[in-house]
């Protein structure tokens, strides 16, 4: 089993750190967090080393991600200004630049709430067992 651990993860320069991008990545956890945990696992060269290859990958996802989004200061405000094909920059909420059309989504709702009340209106159906049967509810714990 050790052979198996030193070959995945004892050499700092062979692990995949997207593993450890993911954990900072996770709301729950952030990369004081990640850095703590390679300080416990590692000497302090290795941890050292470890935790500049994370920082160096993170910068770069960063960057790379920066550099397909426009910044704060170059994005539209919030209504967004139109490019010349007409299409809002910046809207990373909406994949979509459709516009989005009110009576369809009204008539979709509608359906689905006279669904619901067909739902809610039915009355649910009771069975009674009338055999007399008395079920052994008595186990020995063991």
């Amino acid at each position: 089993m050790k052979l198996k651990f030193d070959e995945y993860w004892a050499n700092v320069n062979n692990l995949n750190v997207l593993v450890f991008i993911s954990l900072i990545l996770d709301p729950r956890h952030k990369l004081r967090y990640v850095e703590w945990i390679i300080r416990r696992s590692y000497d302090p060269t290795n941890a050292f080393v470890l935790c500049q290859r994370i920082k160096d990958v993170l910068k770069k996802l960063f960057d790379f991600y920066a550099s397909t989004h426009p910044s704060s200061t170059q994005k539209a405000s919030c209504t967004g200004n139109p490019n010349s094909s007409g299409q809002t920059q910046g809207d990373w909420i909406r994949a979509s630049h459709d516009p989005i059309i009110i009576e369809e989504n009204l008539l979709s709702l509608e359906n689905m709430e006279e669904e619901m009340q067909d739902l809610t209106s039915e009355q649910p159906t009771i069975v009674i067992d009338e055999t007399n049967e008395v079920l052994d509810t008595t186990h020995e714990l063991s």
